[in-house]
């Protein structure tokens, strides 16, 4: 007899209610796949499909390619950004005093500027309007960018992935004005520091840094 993970989320949200705060992200309803509320920006210019993205950076066998995406909340207007290295599944982790696109600009400068440009090849992003600035990015870190389809957010399943490890330490319902850059440096060193399976039980920074010396 095997049992799926879909079994077990239908039995805890139909029949086991209870239970639900055992979840990671403890959501007390499930929602559609690639619901979300961000605002959509109408009109992000030069936006590149996801489509035309190398099949390079979809298997996941070269360094350098990332994954952009935010965090929010309903109090406050601080937001938490976050860049994941695709092959390497390294993060870096940025307050950000608004999720505006000036803000996820200089987040993202900020990390990968130091890097060197072989760690600087691409960049996924989602249709919101944070990342209106991408071209402004692209020229600062020398990047090319590409966007997933509108409302297709699970096309960046890897930095999503990470999202729901950094829940794990800032609960949905956290009021993200309180979170400080001193905790988000904390909770990216312990996930960078956790043995992957999919890495032969490297952690992220091991495989970063056999990437990047």
């Amino acid at each position: 007899m095997s049992l799926s993970h879909e079994a077990i989320y239908q039995y805890l949200y139909s029949d086991y209610r209870q239970g639900i705060h055992c979840l990671a992200r403890r959501r007390k309803q499930r929602f559609p796949r690639g619901y979300t509320r961000k605002r959509r920006c109408p009109s992000i210019p030069n936006r590149i499909d996801i489509d035309e993205r190398p099949e390079k950076v979809n298997a996941r066998v070269e360094f350098g390619h990332w994954e952009s995406d935010s965090i929010v909340c309903r109090q406050g207007k601080s937001a938490i950004h976050v860049l994941h290295e695709r092959l390497t599944r390294r993060i870096f982790i940025n307050k950000l005093p608004q999720n505006t696109a000036h803000s996820v600009q200089a987040a993202m400068v900020k990390s990968l500027q130091p890097l060197p440009e072989e760690a600087r090849s691409t960049v996924t992003y989602d249709n919101g309007s944070e990342n209106a600035n991408h071209e402004k990015i692209n020229m600062a870190l020398k990047m090319k960018s590409f966007f997933c389809k509108p409302y297709h957010s699970w096309e960046k399943g890897a930095v999503e992935n990470s999202n729901g490890l950094i829940r794990r330490y800032i609960p949905k319902g956290t009021n993200l004005n309180t979170i400080t850059q001193e905790e988000c440096d904390y909770i990216a060193s312990q996930i960078n520091n956790r043995p992957r399976k999919c890495l032969g039980f490297k952690t992220p920074i091991q495989a970063f840094h056999l990437y990047c010396q």
